[in-house]
């Protein structure tokens, strides 16, 4: 569905869209520009005496000194380089919201800030070192330390740039030669590190690879690159291959922790995307033991508590805000292609800890993946929408038409959707369900 679409479909649509304005408008009133220098590595913004997570503003315009929740200050490296992390991250996102504003409301003033920061990274990216500090033990990246952190960054620019396109934004020539060079700079460094890790390294089930082909589709995406992408769907460290070897036949990925779990979902997620935008239908592709999408969705249903808490299995944040944002993220687009409301557990949790009480009003990922009048706070729809669609009889979902696919909800193999609806009924009748 578009969003404008949403806005005449959906109470929590209008609300939302005010909300995010409002935050750009911030953005435009501070004059907040790319920084010029790389990022480091994310993991070093951390208190050093009381090994927690030091706060960060993504409106603040150049960061120096980094407080802890404790009330520690911290100056000078690492913590410079990984406020940076935070910042690049944020202003991609910026990006996106900007060209979700825009294609709610049309006023041109979001278009542009949403073009003039996608293009002044795409001027900066050249001017960025291969990162002289990263690790040895890293694949490096240019604007951070890590290529990991690159491809996902990368990912959000890239869907942003995208959603302008669509909704008929014009670059100029000049623009598009920079747009073209950033992409081609990216494509080649995406591609070599594929192949570092899929052939050199023997390591193709690492959770960076994931990523590596969801930045890769995005390029592929913007480039119409239809046989690129589907080349990179079959080979060896492909898409079906990293399905099949990363993910188990019980639909939990490898490694056994529910933050890798969604983190390798998500960039599966964004890559199926890209396919459905250049006429591949991989939201139902599968692995060679039946691993797929929707029944790494259903882990997650099953393994939550009643309130669609995830356990903290092995590595991985109890509570976090930008892991809420992916788990919002993945139910969302879950919810607009496979139609199960079981995974309304997952992000009503999200959304308490993103915005308290407020469910889906004012989230960006409701406003970019999110269909169906459900606001977010409980199972009953919100009262006042407007011009919703009625549902046919027997139906459970508004399919969304914004990846615009049609995904069977039948996968007859452990863990899933189907078992996560009877986990679900059981669980909420009274009765208990053992999870493999």
């Amino acid at each position: 569905m578009k969003v404008k679409a949403k806005l005449n479909s959906y109470a929590w649509g209008v609300q939302t869209i005010d909300i995010l304005k409002a935050e750009l408008d911030q953005v435009m009133d501070q004059k907040l520009d790319v920084p010029l220098e790389p990022g480091g590595w994310w993991h070093q913004f951390v208190c050093p005496e009381h090994h927690t997570e030091l706060l960060f503003d993504p409106l603040e315009a150049d960061g120096s000194t980094f407080r802890c929740p404790h009330g520690c200050e911290w100056e000078g490296e690492p913590y410079r380089g990984a406020w940076l992390v935070f910042k690049h991250q944020a202003m991609a996102r910026y990006a996106l919201q900007s060209a979700a504003v825009y294609a709610g409301t049309g006023e041109k003033v979001y278009a542009d800030l949403g073009k003039r920061l996608i293009v002044r990274y795409a001027e900066q990216f050249p001017l960025y070192p291969v990162h002289p500090d990263a690790q040895p033990w890293m694949l490096k990246g240019r604007a951070f330390h890590q290529a990991l952190t690159e491809a996902i960054w990368a990912t959000t620019l890239l869907r942003g740039y995208l959603l302008l396109r669509d909704e008929g934004v014009w670059f100029d020539e000049a623009d598009l030669r920079k747009i073209d060079r950033f992409l081609h700079m990216l494509e080649s460094s995406m591609t070599e590190y594929h192949h570092i890790l899929s052939r050199e390294r023997g390591n193709p089930e690492n959770n960076y690879t994931a990523w590596l082909i969801a930045a890769l589709f995005c390029i592929y995406a913007v480039q119409g690159e239809t046989k690129k992408l589907k080349q990179l769907v079959e080979q060896e460290g492909g898409l079906r291959h990293h399905l099949t070897i990363a993910v188990k036949p019980d639909q939990l990925e490898f490694e056994g922790s529910i933050y890798y779990h969604v983190f390798v979902l998500r960039a599966y997620l964004i890559a199926a995307e890209m396919g459905s935008r250049v006429g591949e239908e991989l939201f139902s592709l599968r692995g060679e033991q039946g691993q797929c999408m929707q029944g790494m969705l259903s882990v997650l249903v099953r393994l939550s508590d009643p309130n669609g808490f995830l356990p903290a299995l092995h590595d991985g944040p109890y509570r976090r805000e930008p892991f809420a944002r992916e788990i919002a993220e993945v139910a969302e687009i879950g919810l607009s292609v496979y139609g199960d409301k079981s995974y309304r557990r997952l992000l009503g949790h999200a959304y308490r800890e993103l915005n308290g009480e407020a469910g889906r009003i004012g989230m960006l990922e409701a406003l970019l993946y999110g269909t169906g009048s459900w606001d977010g706070r409980n199972e009953m729809a919100a009262p006042g929408m407007r011009n919703s669609r009625m549902l046919k009889s027997g139906e459970i979902w508004e399919t969304g038409d914004i990846i615009e696919v049609q995904v069977t909800r039948e996968v007859p193999r452990p863990g899933d959707a189907m078992q996560a609806d009877r986990d679900l009924t059981a669980h909420e009748a009274g009765g208990s369900q053992a999870v493999p």
